[in-house]
């Protein structure tokens, strides 16, 4: 008979009650923030039971009788309020850390100074977006004759003119620039009509920077290679922007950016070179070593951080032979990060990259256990795992692009092994040999003009409609439903199995 055995997920309350008081109730008004408090972890210890607890009624684990319910509520509610309050207070810290600086208002100010914190990003019209980290800022203060220089701290996102990206691009990240310009009208984009650099970026950024430069070089010469540099290494200035939009239309655009399933892939690579000849702990610890250079290489964006963070909790319990469990990796991870870097939480990209896992963490069994009697065990853990994501997101997507696109579903469980495949090929070329680089350039243009073909079809179905309240309506029940159909198949399941 199979043991069914249940376990206490703390970290998933925990998570779950920072993600309510990080997104949801901040800031605390009153005195009635403690009622607050508690009524959010009870609810989350609720959810976290349902979720990660299982039917203790009636499963047995060993020959033991499963824990009581009580225990369960009380060791999930202490953990929810304990991260409700981690999640309060590093959401204040991030608010704080996006204020703009100190004792000078927005509209007058006319130069900027700071440190580059990514590289710039061309945008169709020509010119480059990049987030500038605040040193000084010039301008004209209130009830003051002339210009003023006023020390800054925050991060602004600045619009550099089109004749300045090359020069920009050539330092790159860590390098400290002067902007002249203005803000705009809503004070959140400084519009700069002249850069420059005032210091270069220290030796490391410049190792960086000519790595980049050079994988440029490589790929750029072929059709294909601007969708290798995107897969690879983040740099969409080469991408084709009529791709892009397909992409985004067909609700796959997350393929394009780094995240979770690049990593994995990267990893793989690694562990298929390493594990054989130096073991499993040896090529954990040089892996993570290589990942963490490569996150260095492809730049810091929460996606790519939230996957970085559970390679490496992965990698520790693996060397010091802790068991691994993929949802308490997934919120140990979420909570580092809005620990370490508080304001990442607040960016699109980090919702739906925790938001996607959660979902096909929590929710791809038990669909999978509603469809497993229709569908061959590869295409229904897919469908599966491409369901429950999109489940998980679909409110997300809903409340900031006002629709929702369906397609992506079956359209994503296409590209994604097109896109392992591409990877995969991508990363073999460079150090192929000239007539071996011929075969991989027919073969990776043949896979480009697939994906091309599949993104474009797929996004020309029109998307559906959808604001916030309705989407989160719908979840709302599809979870509750799913909840109730995983609990009566496990319920089934261990009776019968009683019986036999």
């Amino acid at each position: 008979m199979e043991k069914f055995v249940y376990k206490t997920k703390p970290l998933t309350a925990a998570a779950v009650g920072a993600c309510a008081a990080y997104y949801g109730v901040v800031p605390w008004a009153g005195s009635g923030w403690f009622a607050v408090m508690v009524c959010a972890g009870l609810v989350c210890a609720a959810l976290g039971k349902a979720f990660c607890s299982g039917p203790v009624f009636f499963a047995k684990a060993n020959g033991e009788p499963a824990p009581r319910a009580a225990r369960y509520a009380v060791i999930l509610a202490v953990f929810s309020l304990c991260g409700f309050w981690t999640g309060g207070v590093r959401r204040i810290a991030a608010d704080q850390k996006a204020l703009f600086f100190v004792g000078q208002a927005k509209p007058g100010v006319t130069a900027l100074s700071g440190v580059l914190l990514d590289d710039p990003r061309v945008s169709r019209s020509g010119r480059g977006l990049a987030a500038l980290s605040l040193q000084w800022a010039d301008g004209s203060l209130q009830g003051v004759r002339g210009a003023a220089r006023t020390s800054a701290r925050g991060t602004v996102t600045v619009l550099f003119p089109e004749g300045a990206i090359p020069r920009v691009k050539e330092f790159g990240r860590g390098s400290t620039v002067l902007v002249d310009g203005r803000f705009t009208e809503d004070n959140g984009l400084f519009i700069a009509k002249g850069v420059f650099v005032v210091m270069p970026p220290a030796t490391l950024d410049r190792l960086r920077t000519a790595i980049r430069v050079a994988c440029v070089e490589v790929f750029a010469p072929y059709r294909w290679g601007g969708f290798a540099l995107a897969l690879l290494i983040g740099i969409r200035d080469n991408l084709d922007s009529e791709l892009a939009e397909q992409y985004q239309n067909a609700g796959v655009s997350h393929i394009l950016a780094l995240s979770g399933m690049h990593l994995a892939i990267i990893s793989a690579v690694i562990a298929f070179l390493l594990k054989k000849p130096l073991g499993l702990k040896w090529s954990a610890a040089i892996g993570s070593l290589l990942i963490a250079g490569y996150i260095f290489l492809a730049g810091v964006m929460p996606s790519l951080e939230r996957s970085g963070l559970m390679y490496f909790l992965g990698a520790a319990a693996v060397i010091l032979g802790l068991p691994k469990d993929p949802l308490s990796t997934l919120c140990l991870s979420f909570l580092l990060q809005i620990v370490i870097r508080p304001e990442s939480g607040t960016s699109l990209s980090f919702i739906l990259s925790y938001g996607a896992l959660a979902g096909i963490l929590t929710m791809s069994g038990p669909l999978y256990n509603c469809m497993r009697r229709d569908l061959p065990p590869v295409i229904g853990t897919s469908l599966a795992a491409s369901l429950a994501a999109f489940i998980a997101t679909m409110s997300v997507t809903a409340g900031f692009f006002g629709t929702i696109r369906p397609v992506g579903i079956l359209c994503g469980l296409l590209l994604g092994p097109l896109a392992t495949v591409f990877m995969v090929g991508a990363m073999l070329f460079p150090a192929a040999p000239p007539f071996l680089r011929v075969v991989i350039d027919w073969g990776m243009g043949v896979l480009y003009v697939v994906q091309e073909k599949i993104a474009g079809a797929a996004g020309r179905v029109p998307p559906i409609e959808a604001s916030l309240v309705p989407a989160l309506l719908i979840n709302a029940a599809l979870i509750a439903g799913l909840i109730i159909a995983s609990l009566v198949i496990i319920k089934k399941r261990f009776f019968i199995e009683r019986l036999d």
